[in-house]
């Protein structure tokens, strides 16, 4: 023990101890880099290298013991570079759609269970993202021992990024999908509605007749129908301005619908002229709304004025043959209420008598309803003429537009000319009037340049194909 004492025995006890630890470190790192082909035969590695998918062999510290060359091109590093690595050591990234609370090895390293299907990420050195869909199962020795872990990862980058590109498809077209539906709801507004009051305008409202006319059939006739007319609207435009009369007619829109609410539809019939249709009402209750409509108009609070109108009520159970018909009564009892005095209602039963000063005076005006009771003894359809003017829209949208814009001029013009059943005939006869087009053939109808001779006479054959398809469509002389 004395020999412990001699500094030169002390000096070889340390330098043995420093060394033996210094050797330790350095065959511990020297052993995370042993060239596993000594262990591996070559047939092996072969076989594992032809193989489509990444495959690695992971050691229970999860080093990379064995990467195949699938793996180790996708994620552009040699073998011998990722022989040794800490697989968790690589540019992993978690995956936004399902973060993992740890990686697919963790499993089959912690408790011997096999991991399929789990989805990972990862950057490579040149900043490219591969997606990879990895199985893990352990690795056990003859007696039972983990040792390891063998991971497949099958590269699904290009399956991820068709996903991530159809599922921004996808929000595109639900996105314009919303944008085609907001649209085609402001485009239905815009063609059901009138733009400067917002009630509904003449067509709509004759396809709402007529499912209001059937509907009043099987319930014994009851549905009320007015016509209101703003009693010297024309003064109201020479007086204050165009820009008034817009806001006046504003204004008693708002009235005639906060009156009726929502039992009933509110019709612009044209210029100042409005209808409204209230089904399940019958003549009495009919008469109150009016009524209650012209009283909401008379009190409205205008700059300078007052605005009064007239109004005339009719029901379907007053002997009407069709809508049209009905419409007419009303605007028969609007007239009478208009010439006997104004600001009133007066209802189709009940029409005041005239004296006969006032019967020889309105001779000439009344002389427009004589000839006509018989004329139209049959009720064209309007969703009839809408569908036949939906097919020539599709056909050639501008030659249906501009049937419209004749058919609009046509009511102008003849509104106080002709009675209603009359002015109706004749806004159809003006929207169908170019309807024998939908028979020209396409590189005709829509030529951009000037027609032959030839071409000539097949177009003027479309007069024929229209008195046709109205003959066959309709029932009307």
């Amino acid at each position: 023990m004395g020999h412990l004492e001699t500094p030169f025995v002390q000096l070889a006890f340390f330098l043995v101890g420093v060394n033996l630890i210094a050797f330790f470190f350095y065959l511990k790192k020297t052993l995370h880099h042993l060239d596993p082909s000594r262990v591996v035969p070559n047939r092996v590695r072969n076989a594992l290298d032809t193989m489509a998918g990444g495959l690695v062999i992971l050691d229970n510290q999860q080093r990379i013991v064995l990467a195949n060359t699938a793996f180790s091109k996708s994620i552009g590093m040699e073998q011998d570079e990722l022989q040794g690595i800490e697989i968790s050591k690589l540019s992993w990234i978690a995956d936004t759609d399902n973060i993992p609370t740890q990686m697919p090895w963790d499993v089959p390293l912690e408790g011997g269970e096999a991991n399929t299907g789990a989805t990972v990420q990862l950057r490579d050195r040149d900043n490219d993202l591969h997606t990879y869909i990895v199985n893990c199962s352990a690795v056990f020795s003859d007696a039972g021992q983990r040792r390891g872990v063998l991971a497949s990862f099958e590269d699904v980058t290009e399956l991820e990024n068709k996903r991530t590109e159809l599922s921004r498809t996808l929000k595109v077209l639900r996105t314009s999908r919303d944008e085609i539906r907001e649209k085609n709801q402001e485009l239905q507004r815009l063609a059901t509605e009138d733009p400067l009051t917002g009630c509904v305008n003449r067509r709509s409202f004759f396809e709402t007749l007529e499912a209001a006319w059937k509907s009043s059939r099987r319930n014994d006739g009851v549905l009320g129908c007015i016509m209101l007319d703003i009693d010297h609207f024309k003064m109201v435009n020479d007086n204050h301005g165009h820009s008034v009369g817009d806001l006046v007619l504003k204004t008693v829109a708002i009235a005639i619908r906060e009156s009726v609410g929502d039992g009933g539809t509110v019709c612009r019939y044209g210029g100042e002229e409005f209808c409204i249709l209230l089904p399940h009402l019958d003549l009495e209750q009919s008469t109150q709304m009016a009524e209650l409509a012209r009283s909401a108009v008379e009190s409205l609070m205008l700059p300078g004025f007052t605005v009064t109108t007239s109004l005339g009520v009719t029901c379907a159970s007053l002997g009407a043959k069709g809508p049209q018909e009905m419409i007419e009564q009303a605007d028969r009892a609007l007239y009478a209420a208009k010439h006997h005095g104004r600001n009133q209602v007066i209802r189709w039963d009940v029409m005041p008598e005239e004296s006969p000063e006032q019967r020889e005076e309105d001779q000439a005006v009344e002389s427009k309803y004589s000839d006509h009771d018989n004329l139209l003894e049959t009720e064209v359809p309007f969703h009839a003429v809408s569908a036949l003017m939906s097919a020539m829209a599709y056909r050639d949208a501008a030659t249906a537009e501009h049937s419209r814009r004749v058919a609009d001029l046509c009511v102008a013009v003849a509104r106080d000319m002709l009675p209603a059943r009359e002015c109706y005939i004749l806004e159809i006869a003006a929207l169908l009037h170019d309807i024998g087009k939908i028979g020209v053939p396409d590189s005709i109808l829509l030529k951009p340049g000037p027609l032959t001779d030839a071409e000539w006479k097949i177009m003027d054959t479309h007069d024929r194909v229209g008195v046709e398809i109205v003959a066959a469509a309709f029932s009307c002389p």
